[in-house]
């Protein structure tokens, strides 16, 4: 709760002239007002949690032809061996040799996508700035929906069932949580959509929180570090033959052209609001302006408000809302 105050007063020897001097003090808000609605963290992390629970029901539900997605697949191969980049096999069968990194790469795969992402999300609410943040949640939606429909509209079934590769979690599933559907926990394999390979969201997710440390760390001479994210990724994903190499660039270049279009969509709603807008959300006053004091030469004016953030800026406007 704030009140805010405006004086004005004449000045000596100049009658026609005031002098308006404006102050405002500050005290906690009543208890009743503070709790009147929900903190603005904890709307986001419903919304990190609902976004998370439809793309995971999306791919439930998206029916899927096994013989359309081994033919998607095979497609997928032979546009990369024209390309000279069917290097699947060739890490997958290094990876199958070297059990403790097959191991690592297996948790990797199967915990840092569900973990990372939306702790990077809630540091960045708490730490960058909104416009910064809006930009970067847009963007992470967008490619996120659109990788949904991306696995209805061409199912492609990973390296690991096309024959000739190992599966890595499935090789290692003893030492996890996970079992031989991907990193579906065990026994839960029926409720994970095993065709969803193209775009490669486990790469996708984690070039979005490489761009997020990146604006995070922005001026830091660490800021390239967090790229090794998304590399890693990159690799553990076609070496454990839960992708092809062209998934995940797939995948990177969504959420890369999501954001883009996002931060543009950003700077267009910018642009159209005027430079003389001040910007907050609402003023809500609770008590009406009183006169506290007058006189000859001058008179004290008192308005109690609240405030949360403005969107409309009158010509005048006692609100001290910054």
């Amino acid at each position: 709760m704030r009140v805010f105050t405006l004086s004005a007063a004449a000045r000596a020897g100049e009658p026609g002239r005031m002098t308006m001097t404006a102050e405002r003090l500050t005290w906690p808000a009543p208890r009743r007002l503070r709790a009147s609605r929900p903190s603005g963290a904890w709307l986001e992390l419903i919304a990190v949690v609902a976004l998370y629970a439809c793309y995971s029901a999306a791919r439930m539900l998206v029916p899927v032809d096994p013989g359309a997605a081994r033919l998607h697949a095979t497609a997928i191969v032979h546009v990369e061996r024209l390309l000279h980049l069917d290097v699947e096999a060739a890490a997958n069968s290094w990876l199958s040799a070297h059990a403790a990194l097959a191991l690592v790469a297996s948790y990797w795969y199967a915990a840092l996508h569900y973990t990372v992402t939306p702790v990077v999300l809630l540091v960045l609410r708490a730490r960058a700035s909104r416009a910064t943040y809006r930009v970067l949640r847009n963007g992470l939606m967008a490619a996120t929906l659109l990788a949904v429909v991306g696995y209805a509209a061409f199912p492609a079934m990973p390296p690991r069932m096309l024959g000739g590769f190992t599966d890595t979690l499935a090789q290692t599933s003893g030492s996890g949580w996970w079992g031989a559907e991907a990193s579906a926990p065990k026994g839960m394999g029926g409720l994970t959509n095993q065709f969803a390979a193209m775009p490669s969201m486990h790469v996708g997710w984690a070039v979005w929180c490489a761009l997020a440390g990146s604006a995070l760390l922005a001026g830091s001479r660490w800021r390239r570090l967090v790229w090794l994210y998304p590399l890693g990724t990159l690799v553990v994903v076609v070496a454990t033959a839960n992708h092809y190499l062209l998934d995940g660039v797939a995948g990177a270049a969504l959420v890369l052209a999501a954001v883009a279009a996002a931060r543009r969509y950003g700077a267009r709603v910018a642009a159209s609001v005027p430079a003389s807008s001040v910007h907050a959300s609402s003023c809500s006053r609770v008590g009406a302006p009183t006169i506290v004091s007058g006189g000859a030469t001058g008179f004290h004016l008192s308005a109690l408000t609240t405030c949360s953030t403005l969107r409309t800026a009158p010509p005048v406007s006692l609100c001290p809302c910054t």
